[in-house]
């Protein structure tokens, strides 16, 4: 089922970089991930990290790099 995914979807306040996200960016979906430590770091331009975790937030983040290149 994952295979088939564009995206994966982590919005805790308290995880840092997990297994799950490493995975879904090796079967090349885009991870958007809450900001916690060295987020910014790992994505550079292959995820988003959300800065807030609220609605209109996560909402404009997935519509943004859903758009990117």
């Amino acid at each position: 089922m994952f295979a088939k995914s564009s995206f994966w979807i982590a919005l805790s306040e308290s995880d840092g970089i997990s297994t799950s996200m490493l995975e879904a960016m090796e079967m090349v979906a885009i991870p958007f991930q809450t900001s916690s430590s060295f987020c910014d770091e790992w994505f550079e331009n292959s995820g988003v990290a959300v800065h807030e975790n609220t609605s209109p937030v996560v909402k404009n983040a997935i519509r943004d790099g859903l758009s990117s290149p």
